[in-house]
Parts: C-alpha cells; structure tokens; sequence
C-alpha cells in the first residue's frame, strides 16, 4: 500500500554482552570470596539456587545497562560512536515501551518493534468495505501525500504544524466525527434499492450531507499541508476562513490532492447544506437546487455517489496514523541506512 522506502532492515546488534557476561558469572565466586575477606566475614555458601539467582541479576543488571555503557563510549569520541549512539537511542526506546507496559522481547530492536506496532495502527479492519476501490484509492493517496510532505520539509516542523493544528476548533469536529463515526455508520445504505422512496432520499441525502461535510474539514488540513511542504506555507487562520470552493480550486492544482475533487460535487453539497433534495418517485430521481445550478441525479447514481463519499470519508480518519506510519519509516530507514555506511572499527 505504502510507497514510502521501505526499511532495509535493523542491524546487527553492537555490543552485545554475552561472552562479557559468561565471564563476569565464572569470576563471581572469587569476586564474593575477595569481598567477604575485606570484611572479616566467612565466604557465605553458594548454591546452585543462589548462583542461578545471581546470574538473572546479572544478567538484567548487564542487559539494562548496555546502552548506557555504549552511550560513555559514544561521548568519549570512540570510533564506533555511530553504532554507540544507535544502542543509546534503541535502549531509551525500549525502556519508553517498558514504561508504556509493553516489553520488547530480547533480541529484538526497538525501532522494527515500533514500525510493527505502527502498521499495525494502519492495517484495515476485515471488512469486505475495505477492498473496495474508493476506500484503498484513498488509502494510496494518502500515503503518496504524507512521503511527499517528509521528503520537502523536516519531520520535527511537520510535527509543529500538527500540534498547532490540534489546538483549533477543526481538530475538535475531527475527533468527534470518529468518535460517532460508528454511530453513523449503521445509518448509511449499504446496497442499493429497487426503487426510489422517500425514506431511501433522506437517507441518502443524510449520509451524503454528513460525509460531504468531513471532506471539507480533511481537504481544509489537506491543503495546507500542502501548500506548507509546497514552499507556500500560509497561517492555519486563513485556511480555516477558506470557502469550499476555494479549496476545491487549490486542491485541483495539487498533484497529491487532485483525487479528492472528484468526490464531492458541490452544488450538490450546498444544496444539502441548505435543505432536502426534490425528489420524483415517477421519474425515479432527485434533484438539487443550488442558487446558480440544478443537478439531477438517478435513484442509482445517488446511491453510489454517495457510497463513493462514505467509503473515502471512512479512509479519511485514518491519515494522522499514516502520517505517523510513514514518519517512523522515514527515521528508522535514515538510522540503519546510516549503520550500514559506519564501518566498525577493526579489533
């Protein structure tokens, strides 16, 4: 799905402690017998409960410490520094995941723990919905959009520009559409009718009213996003004033936004926005009167307009965990690409 460059994979893992700890564990009874002299005190006596116990302490004592003890190494100037640096943030990572109440398993990095854990926030649910053509389009779009965004500007002002997103009235509709997005859902139409009721037109009309008015608020962020990473950047303020038409007008001259004109036609919105469409049970159609055009759309057309809407509006919640997705992709093929151009320092 993604076009983001994918991972060439984590490295070895440096500084292992092993045969450092195999060695520590068979010096340990001397190390014990030493310390018990220095204080007048007999060498107490060791079984092999005791010796198991200590090598587990040793063991999490060594494991713990290992990326601080690399980390000296990377302050002091070493010639591994690189790989010292790597073991540091991967310990720190792993240790966040501890606090978090998830555990890394032993011998695995951090960072591929993470990008799993991230396309797993990114993989659809099975439903049959999610290998319709709409919804896995979008899906794409998004992904090519948010590569685009991290490949013009730095991952760190990207993540500034979403923070000062959050803080704004959009972001609160945003998180209450997903939050009744189930909710509403059970209300929309799934398959088409035979025939044209009343019921089957405000239904129909209710559910493309609602998804119209989430695209809106997605293609407000969509744009200026992208004309942020386009090297346009303009205030959150004055995007937010923006009409409907002025960035459906903006979103057609954006390579990466284009698609999402196609979804909504906006006479048709605003004649919702304003009222029920008039509907004719004799010629099986609706029409929708806006203040400088009527659009007239079939019982059938209708329905899979407004099926086209839902199925993309339902992708739609999904871009801040591909966004994230692609940013985690972006960090860890940048560190191992970068491990894997560092020679390590011959013995």
């Amino acid at each position: 799905m993604s076009n983001a460059p994918l991972p060439i994979g984590p490295p070895t893992r440096y500084g292992d402690l092993t045969e450092f700890e195999t060695i520590f564990a068979a010096g340990l009874p001397q190390l014990t017998m030493y310390m018990a002299g220095l204080i007048g005190k007999r060498t107490p006596r060791t079984t092999k409960k005791i010796k198991l116990k200590q090598s587990q302490r040793l063991h999490r004592f060594l494991h713990a410490a290992r990326p601080y003890l690399l980390g000296l190494r990377a302050v002091k100037g070493e010639p591994d520094k690189e790989h010292c640096v790597y073991a540091l943030m991967e310990g720190l990572l792993r240790e966040q995941f501890r606090a978090g109440g998830k555990r890394v398993p032993d011998g695995r990095d951090a960072f591929e723990f993470l990008l799993k854990a991230m396309e797993q926030t990114v993989r659809p649910p099975h439903q049959a919905w999610t290998k319709s053509k709409p919804y896995s389009k979008a899906k794409q779009a998004m992904f090519e959009m948010a590569l685009y965004l991290h490949q013009q500007r730095n991952p760190l002002a990207i993540e500034q520009l979403l923070c000062d997103w959050a803080k704004s009235k959009d972001a609160k509709k945003f998180f209450q559409f997903t939050a009744q997005w189930p909710t509403l859902a059970r209300q929309f139409r799934r398959s088409p009718a035979e025939r044209l009721t009343m019921k089957l037109a405000t239904q129909l009309a209710n559910e493309y009213r609602t998804c119209a008015s989430f695209l809106e608020q997605r293609l407000r962020l969509f744009v200026w996003l992208d004309q942020f990473a386009s090297g346009t950047p303009k205030k959150w303020e004055e995007c937010e004033k923006a009409t409907l038409f002025e960035l459906l007008k903006a979103a057609e001259t954006s390579p990466r936004l284009a698609w999402l004109t196609t979804l909504i036609d906006r006479n048709v919105r605003n004649a919702l926005a304003h009222g029920q469409p008039e509907v004719n049970l004799d010629l099986q159609e609706c029409r929708f009167h806006d203040r400088a055009a009527t659009v007239v759309w079939k019982m059938r057309e209708f329905f899979e307009n407004a099926r086209q809407l839902t199925l993309s509006a339902r992708a739609l919640v999904e871009f801040e965990s591909i966004l994230g997705l692609v940013q985690i992709q972006v960090l860890v093929t940048t560190l191992w690409g970068n491990l894997a151009r560092a020679p390590l320092p011959t013995p």
